[in-house]
């Protein structure tokens, strides 16, 4: 992989965008710095020009929406964090695009899980640790849930 530094003040702290190249001369990242430190959007691409991460930083730690995708192009994976501490919910795809799993955080910590088979049935419902706003949320993700989930009743 080459490296050429655009933007980026000299000499160090690095300061601005840092682009690094494939060997085929397709972008392979796109990489915001402040003092040294990632701050703004990274990008990172495959050899064929497809996406394959997407991540904002904000003083050296992720935050906001972190994105990764399968080789195929489909999404994989979908989270969003708040100076490197997962909230909200995590999405989680099949290659084929069907999702795999939602996982709903509050301050790092999970509160509640919904698992799919391939075919888009639910199999496990963790509503253990669920906050009201939390199942609110990912009963809007499910459909035809079982009458029993695995750890406990749906409520």
């Amino acid at each position: 992989m080459n490296k050429k530094i655009h933007k980026i003040n000299n000499p160090p702290p690095k300061v601005g965008i840092e682009i690094e190249y494939h060997s085929n001369g397709k972008i392979a990242s796109k990489s915001a710095y402040v003092n040294d430190i990632w701050h703004g959007v990274e990008i990172d691409w495959d050899e064929n020009g497809q996406k394959r991460v997407e991540r904002t930083w904000k003083e050296g730690k992720i935050h906001g929406v972190d994105r990764l995708w399968c080789e195929n192009g489909q999404k994989n994976y979908e989270t969003t964090l708040r100076n490197h501490i997962e909230r909200g919910i995590r999405t989680r795809w099949y290659e084929d695009g069907q999702k795999e799993y939602e996982v709903y955080y509050i301050r790092n910590k999970v509160s509640a899980r919904i698992d799919w088979d391939e075919e888009g049935n639910v199999v496990k419902i963790d509503l253990s640790k669920a906050t009201t706003n939390a199942i609110r949320k990912l009963k809007k993700s499910y459909r035809r849930a079982p009458e029993e989930a695995s750890y406990g009743r749906i409520r």
